[in-house]
């Protein structure tokens, strides 16, 4: 497929974008990472009453944040796989453990909450990198 790019910038690439096999995929992974994968993410919270059982040890509700935080940690770590920087990933899992550590020690279903989710949110990632990879 390709694009005729109008844009009259000295940055901007003059004549057709080719749209490559690799963007495709990245598009498709972006795509699964964002939607389908929270989707999946909840319904697993609720088969297994994980946020019923949060919300009953803190007497507190759960938020809205945690799924905008789930997009930036899923899409976090699909930039460092797709460029090659899995190691990188060990960032994500440290930011989330010192935000949360106090937290953590205090209460074990939100510590087992959290790490569910966080193997979960990798294993969904990397089956996503994986799947998009193959298919293009």
């Amino acid at each position: 497929m390709q694009l005729h790019c109008r844009w009259n910038t000295p940055h901007a690439p003059h004549g057709p974008i080719n749209f490559t096999p690799e963007i495709y995929a990245f598009v498709l992974a972006l795509l699964l990472c964002l939607k389908e994968s929270n989707f999946f993410i909840r319904r697993f919270f609720r088969h297994y009453k994980l946020i019923e059982k949060v919300e009953a040890e803190n007497n507190a509700p759960a938020t809205e944040n945690g799924r905008i935080i789930g997009n930036l940690e899923r899409l976090l770590l699909l930039f460092f796989l797709w460029e090659g920087a899995a190691v990188a990933a060990t960032f994500i899992v440290a930011v989330k453990g010192l935000a949360r550590f106090k937290k953590m020690e205090e209460h074990q279903a939100f510590a087992e909450y959290v790490i569910i989710e966080t193997f979960l949110f990798v294993l969904i990632t990397l089956i996503i990198y994986k799947f998009c990879q193959l298919l293009f």
